[in-house]
């Protein structure tokens, strides 16, 4: 039921049905490229997190504080993608339920 969050309330009379199309359509790029931007963003986050974890080469106070602070925000990063993917798989069920009521 996720895709319902995008498909548009169509209310009688107010605005012609092209307009809102277009609006749907603006919409669901909005949130596609919203999902992607976050996965992109994530992924250059996890390979930040990544080489500084690979750059720690002798266990002192200081990096074992830099490397509990990059497994973190692994962890982190890893929940914004999983969140940002769900938001690309929700605008393509959308897509793919609006291609199936148009056909």
């Amino acid at each position: 039921m996720d895709f319902l969050l995008f498909l548009p309330i169509y209310i009688s009379g107010t605005h012609d049905k092209k307009n809102n199309i277009e609006s749907d359509n603006m919409t669901l790029i909005n949130a596609l490229n919203t999902g992607i931007l976050g996965i992109q963003r994530g992924l250059a986050d996890v390979q930040r997190n990544a080489s500084n974890i690979a750059s720690t080469d002798t266990m002192t106070a200081d990096n074992a504080s830099n490397l509990a602070e990059s497994m973190v925000g692994l962890m982190s990063v890893r929940t914004q993608v999983e969140a940002s993917a769900r938001v690309v798989e929700t605008v393509n069920e959308t897509l793919g339920t609006i291609i199936d009521v148009m056909v």
